[in-house]
């Protein structure tokens, strides 16, 4: 390649990069709870809609109206089959412990120094309302 070709190939890998780190264009998915609930202690409000962008650094961002309301650590897996998909998960404390979309389930990592109730048993809430996207792909909604 020559000196001349190398550098709009520069400019337009540098481009790509930042619109791919840009927030506003993370690939997220919106979710809404039947019940209050909390993440990372923040509370999130039944019949609200709310969404969740992962930021590829094993993270979370929890937005409601734009305004970032939390952030957690995540691990994300597969959905295997016969999981509920489109789906909240709580525990007995209506602490959010997973996201389910349609192909993967977000599990948010307690902070250090804390730990999950020794009690602590899933409830799966069908979600009231799903809109959005699926990670990786974009929708109408998006």
């Amino acid at each position: 390649m020559n000196p001349r070709q190398l550098i709009p190939a520069a400019l337009v890998l540098a481009l790509v990069t930042g619109l791919a780190a840009s927030p506003a264009l993370a690939k997220g998915h919106s979710f809404s709870l039947h019940f209050d609930a909390t993440i990372n202690g923040e509370a999130l409000e039944a019949r609200k809609t709310y969404r969740v962008e992962l930021n590829g650094n094993n993270e979370a961002h929890i937005y409601r109206n734009r305004k970032l309301v939390t952030t957690a650590s995540v691990e994300v897996r597969p959905l295997a089959k016969g999981q509920a998909r489109n789906s909240v998960s709580l525990d007995k404390d209506r602490i959010v412990v997973e996201i389910r979309t349609k192909n993967q389930v977000i599990v948010f990592v307690p902070r250090p120094g804390s730990s999950p109730s020794p009690t602590a048993t899933l409830q799966p809430i069908l979600l009231s309302s799903v809109i959005g996207s699926e990670f990786g792909r974009t929708g109408a909604n998006a």
